[in-house]
């Protein structure tokens, strides 16, 4: 008779994850490649395997009207640790430098300018500036290094990304003959009146996933995840103006994507039209 294996008690649950983070690493670094091989493609498996089911009992959860539940199971230590391992609530250090760089970007968009969140590693933040400025950049960085040392601190570590530049031709192109890339298609979404005002629906175009939102004054869609996750917007639901996150309560103004609650960046609207009876998307192909 196999004997049942004792429950470890609740206060060395974090001493169970430093230990978990620990054979991470070791099977990262094993010597024998196969060993190697087949200890991360079984942590990739149940990572897959727990993430689906986490997402799919928190969309049951939410289908059955328990938003506020969410957040109070969050508010525990271990159920946090494990909504956060799969990105159901944001994680608080990406939270704080949000909005540590959210008080900066009206100011950087006055100099035509935006900065973007990439990831953070060992506290440190990677940062890249994105926009049309011109040669300001250096004084675009030490603005926004003089905004995190005012939260953080003098000794805070700053990563800077390269700025993505499109390539420079090395001969001039005549302007009649550059032809365009690509020719826009409209891709047939629903009837029009097929979608019930304050409404949402989830649709597939392309293998792109999509939110389809209708409120009194017309149809918008966005890419069906909530910006900085993978995580569904379909559930969530239309409130005034706006498109509200089942997950984080972020809120976005349906005419043009901006966050207008939560912190994070903007969604991106995608093109749609009223055209024989109905509503399409705009694609380029």
């Amino acid at each position: 008779m196999v004997e049942p294996q004792p429950q470890a008690p609740a206060d060395s649950y974090d001493g169970l994850v430093r230990r978990a983070e620990e054979l991470t690493r070791q099977f990262e670094q094993h010597p024998n490649s196969a060993v190697r091989e087949d200890a991360m493609e079984l942590l990739q498996a149940v990572d897959a395997i727990h993430r689906e089911a986490i997402l799919r009992l928190v969309e049951l959860m939410l289908e059955s009207g328990n938003h506020e539940l969410i957040h109070k199971a969050a508010e525990d230590p271990l159920v946090a640790t494990l909504l956060q391992l799969y990105d159901v609530v944001p994680l608080p250090e990406l939270v704080r430098w949000q909005e540590v760089l959210d008080a900066i970007r009206d100011e950087l968009r006055n100099g035509h300018a935006d900065i973007e969140l990439l990831r953070v590693t060992d506290g440190m933040p990677h940062l890249r500036l994105t926009g049309s400025f011109g040669s300001e950049e250096a004084a675009l960085r030490q603005m926004v290094n003089d905004t995190i040392t005012s939260a953080f601190g003098p000794i805070q570590s700053v990563r800077w990304e390269p700025r993505a530049r499109p390539p420079v031709p090395s001969v001039l192109v005549k302007i009649s003959s550059i032809q365009p890339a690509k020719k826009r298609q409209w891709v047939r979404l629903v009837e029009v009146g097929g979608l019930d005002v304050n409404v949402l629906r989830k649709l597939t175009v392309r293998q792109m996933d999509l939110v389809l939102c209708r409120n009194e004054a017309g149809y918008y869609a966005f890419p069906n995840a909530c910006p900085g996750s993978a995580l569904p917007l379909h559930m969530g639901r239309i409130a005034e103006n706006s498109l509200v996150c089942p997950w984080h309560s972020c809120a976005f103004v349906l005419e043009t994507g901006k966050r207008i609650a939560g912190v994070g960046l903007d969604l991106k609207p995608l093109t749609v039209r009223l055209s024989d009876g109905f509503v399409e998307l705009g694609v380029w192909e």
